[in-house]
């Protein structure tokens, strides 16, 4: 597990550089068209959210691979089992996903110990496997920025156009990425729909951005009690401390039958990692050692997803998936505190949860 002065180190970086330089790497990308007079002057610091974070810090278990098991294949209790062709049963299928403790060679082929669920394992050919790439998305600290409003590109490509609404050749100055940060400075509807407008004659479509809205605080919470917002409209979770907005970024939450639960929560147990499975048919999943679990309404969790980079939109099965960075951040940021020689942790009376505010 990455070690607290490890993570402290990393957030101050985020805090100074890493949010201005993901704008500034925005602003780089849109001056390659002419639009202008822009300089950088911190070229050496990385300046994209790709570049800025290595994901596999922040399982869990520091630099655990994971892998979709493609095909209902042999699963060995051993090697000795592997070379004598004794498989104790078979898994994959639909979407299962595993974690990856060991490897080894069998003759010309490599097989890999894996997990699924709780201290289950067994040895899989890695033919059947697919490593997953985890996302390298992370959120925005809304201290350094009050009262700016701000948002996260959703899309993998986005045009700036120089006027809004005008969608010809000469109007288009340039292109934004997957989850860059852009300021919004103004709104404006043309022909009904909503353009922002993010630098001097530097327009995108709203569509294709996830805003950052903070709401007032519920009255059922203290005004310096810590609350999560689950804003599913938006796609997005926004950290709070009573009035004050800390932390904001890009989620996927429950689509279709399987919306996420809305209402005033409280997390009432808190996992480090933990199998889940559900589903049925071609909705079925088994998803082993899911990092930093926070479930706030029975099956209704809060937690990371290695599986996908797709935040921003809908796409779960109720529960709300946060990039690893991110699910890192709002574990440490939530109660109760689960001790570092311990798995998990129950909320008490004594010990509460976190209060989670899931709304439309």
């Amino acid at each position: 597990m990455m070690d607290q002065a490890a993570l402290q180190r990393h957030q101050r970086w985020q805090s100074w550089y890493g949010r201005l330089l993901r704008v500034v790497g925005m602003l780089v990308a849109l001056s390659f068209f002419g639009v202008g007079n822009l300089s950088v002057t911190h070229a050496e610091e990385p300046t994209t959210a790709e570049q800025g974070i290595n994901p596999y810090d922040y399982l869990p278990v520091a630099n655990t691979q994971f892998a979709q098991v493609t095909y209902r294949t042999p699963v060995y209790y051993s090697l000795n089992a592997v070379r004598s062709n004794q498989p104790f049963g078979r898994h994959g299928g639909t979407f299962s996903w595993v974690s990856i403790l060991d490897s080894a060679a069998v003759g010309n082929q490599t097989f890999y110990k894996v997990r699924w669920s709780w201290n289950v394992t067994g040895w899989i050919n890695g033919n059947a496997l697919r490593l997953a790439t985890l996302s390298k998305m992370y959120g925005v600290d809304m201290q350094l920025y009050p009262g700016v409003p701000f948002g996260m590109v959703y899309n993998p490509l986005l045009n700036v156009r120089s006027q809004p609404g005008v969608l010809t050749p000469d109007t288009l100055v340039g292109t934004l990425k997957l989850y860059d940060v852009v300021w919004i400075l103004e709104e404006q509807r043309v022909g009904g729909e909503l353009w922002y407008r993010i630098g001097d004659s530097l327009w995108v479509h709203s569509a294709f951005v996830r805003r950052m809205k903070p709401s007032p605080r519920p009255e059922a919470i203290g005004p310096d009690e810590r609350w999560i917002e689950i804003n599913l409209t938006e796609q997005t979770a926004i950290a709070h401390q009573g009035d004050t907005p800390i932390y904001g970024t890009l989620v996927a939450t429950g689509r279709g039958k399987y919306a996420t639960v809305t209402g005033l929560f409280r997390i009432w147990i808190k996992l480090r990692q933990a199998p889940m499975a559900g589903g049925t048919g071609n909705d079925a999943y088994d998803l082993g050692d899911v990092p930093w679990v926070m479930y706030f309404h029975q099956g209704y969790g809060l937690h990371g997803a290695y599986w996908h980079d797709n935040f921003g939109a809908v796409r779960s099965h109720g529960c709300v998936n946060f990039s690893p960075f991110d699910a890192r951040w709002f574990f440490d940021f939530t109660t109760p505190v689960v001790p570092e020689t311990e798995r998990f942790i129950r909320s008490t009376e004594d010990n509460p949860g976190t209060y989670v505010w899931v709304h439309y």
